[in-house]
């Protein structure tokens, strides 16, 4: 990550609040390694409650979403986060209108035996080697999305384009293979997305780290596809949470990010 992303607190007193805003609007990604313990995530509750606003998981309204093994859940049918399944890359709540635009994860408990592994990559290395034509089509036809069934709402489906131009100005893109309705698409659309994952699958654009316990990620889901690798141990615990921002030039944020080391 650019070292602007990069930062540590040694206390909740000393976390950068605003310059975390910063280096998501510039950069889109903030990683931030805590040096004291926090065990109910209250450290991401105050960063996302402070720089923006939460967007809920459900129809209960669940703001915060335990990504752990849950020996109840059935491993094949279950929401991902409740099992030890690999995640493709793909961005979250494609299936919502409008999708949140940020993420955070807060790592409670990392993966003691070196198992799923955040992988990551920004869709800005991609666009420019789409072609005119699968850009126009993913950015100006509108896809089927289904709604999975524990974060359905009032719709079981919503329609909507893959890429869009942002209130930023930034293009941004939503996308999760197996929510996509393939069947209803004609064959333009079916071109694009083939086109689109070409580029999604090749690894010379995938970045991978390891979030160690105390790890707060923080990035935009409108810029970032992401994944994970197999869980390896059953005890890894995250806690995430969906949020949106205020436009930059609405709040007349200038924080400098050279100020931060």
């Amino acid at each position: 990550l650019h070292p602007q992303c990069l930062f540590s607190a040694e206390s909740t007193e000393d976390l950068a609040l605003d310059h975390y805003r910063a280096a998501l609007y510039e950069h889109g990604i903030v990683n931030l390694r805590l040096n004291f313990v926090d065990r109910t995530a209250d450290v991401l509750k105050k960063i996302v409650e402070h720089i923006g606003y939460v967007s809920a998981h459900d129809e209960q309204g669940k703001m915060q979403w335990d990504v752990k093994y849950d020996s109840n859940a059935d491993p094949e049918t279950a929401a991902r986060s409740l099992t030890t399944r690999a995640c493709r890359l793909h961005t979250d709540a494609s299936f919502e209108e409008p999708p949140p635009r940020y993420v955070g994860l807060f790592v409670v408990q990392e993966d003691s035996l070196g198992g799923g592994q955040t992988q990551l990559l920004d869709i800005r290395k991609l666009l420019p080697l789409l072609s005119s034509t699968a850009r126009a089509v993913l950015q100006d036809s509108q896809f089927k999305f289904t709604v999975p069934a524990e974060f359905r709402r009032e719709r079981p489906f919503i329609e909507g384009p893959i890429l869009s131009l942002a209130g930023d100005g930034e293009v941004t893109i939503r996308y999760r293979h197996e929510v996509l309705d393939l069947e209803h698409a004609d064959q333009s659309q079916i071109a694009a997305i083939s086109e689109l994952e070409e580029l999604i699958n090749n690894p010379e654009f995938l970045d991978q780290m390891f979030l160690q316990t105390g790890t707060v990620l923080l990035f935009d889901n409108g810029r970032f596809l992401h994944a994970r690798t197999v869980v390896k141990d059953k005890m890894r615990h995250l806690v995430r949470m969906r949020f949106q921002m205020p436009l930059r030039a609405s709040i007349g944020d200038h924080t400098s990010l050279t100020e931060v080391t």
